[in-house]
């Protein structure tokens, strides 16, 4: 039987798979699909911290100032500046 060089050529010289376009560009769909679902949850993250942060620097601050209101016997004022 004659080898008519069809597999040779599909599969290449030494018998080695590759992957054809159509599976390359399902792999970078499925990619794109999940990165697309995943990036807004972790900006999320990142404001969730920031906001943890923020919630903990006014708790300070607000025990600071009851603090110093306490130990002076006066009016202490707490002022949001933009």
């Amino acid at each position: 039987m004659k080898d008519s060089g069809t597999n040779r050529r599909r599969h290449g010289a030494l018998g080695q798979g590759a992957f054809t376009l159509l599976e390359l560009l399902v792999v970078i769909g499925i990619i794109a699909v999940l990165i697309s679902i995943t990036l807004p949850a972790m900006k999320g993250l990142g404001r969730s911290a920031t906001n943890k942060g923020a919630t903990r620097q006014l708790v300070e601050d607000l025990r600071l100032a009851r603090q110093v209101a306490l130990r002076n016997r006066s009016t202490v004022y707490v002022v949001f500046t933009p």
